[in-house]
């Protein structure tokens, strides 16, 4: 099964002075493309909606849509917030800086996946009506046009993270796929070669402030199919 790690490049650090020329999505791919001549591989889309529990320590109802997981959306519920939850959320200043997760905590989201677009649209129906007083709507995220790259045993897809009606930009998302069919050999596990080989592909783009989204809550050693899903649910609460 494939592993898979993620980058987010806060739209702050898009626009540091000290970037020439700022960094988008086009030159994003343009440097990708001129250092590794990767393999166009297509277009990609991303769809997420984040509700709040109407309660004094919410909980976070996520829904998920990935145009590169088709058929399923993934809905994720986040555990009750507690008080060492919420503190030691300052950022290093580390190139890359690993994302505030509840790993570090022991807590995990629950997630499911349910059949798309069918049973996700009757879903999401019965949050907004018969559930509204208990789940208000926060906001939604999206990335449109997104671009798939292979290049040797990955698969590399950048987007623009936007915000809302008014598609504010948020930032870039960077997704590595390790493709590499190899057995856990001189003591890593599966796990432990993904990570190794995704962190390889991150440092050579040379990106500096990115957020990593690797071994987040509920991401064990053996790779699972909502392991992708547990990642973008932890990125797309966008904490500051």
């Amino acid at each position: 099964m494939a592993i898979t790690g993620l980058y987010f490049v806060p739209e702050a650090s898009t626009n540091n002075a000290s970037t020439s020329p700022p960094l988008t999505l086009s030159t994003l791919a343009d440097r990708l493309t001129k250092d590794y001549r990767p393999t166009p591989a297509g277009r990609w889309t991303l769809e997420h909606r984040l509700l709040r529990e109407t309660v004094p320590l919410p909980r976070f109802l996520q829904i998920l849509s990935l145009s590169h997981h088709p058929g399923r959306t993934f809905l994720n519920i986040t555990p009750p917030p507690t008080t060492s939850a919420t503190q030691g959320q300052s950022q290093s200043s580390s190139p890359t800086v690993k994302a505030p997760q509840e790993k570090e905590q022991g807590l995990a989201s629950a997630i499911v996946a349910i059949p798309a677009p069918s049973q996700s649209d009757e879903y999401c129906h019965l949050l907004t009506t018969k559930m509204g007083p208990l789940w208000t709507f926060r906001q939604t995220i999206t990335v449109n046009n997104g671009l798939t790259f292979d290049l040797e045993d990955f698969r590399i897809r950048l987007g623009e993270v936007k915000q809302g009606q008014a598609a504010l930009t948020r930032g870039l998302v960077i997704e590595v796929e390790w493709l590499a069919d190899s057995p856990a050999e001189l003591g890593h596990s599966p796990w432990g070669l993904g990570e190794m080989a995704i962190r390889g592909i991150w440092d050579t783009l040379g990106l500096k402030d990115g957020r990593e989204y690797l071994k987040v809550a509920g991401v064990e050693d053996n790779p699972h199919s909502l392991d992708i899903a547990r990642q973008y649910c932890e990125l797309l609460r966008l904490r500051q």
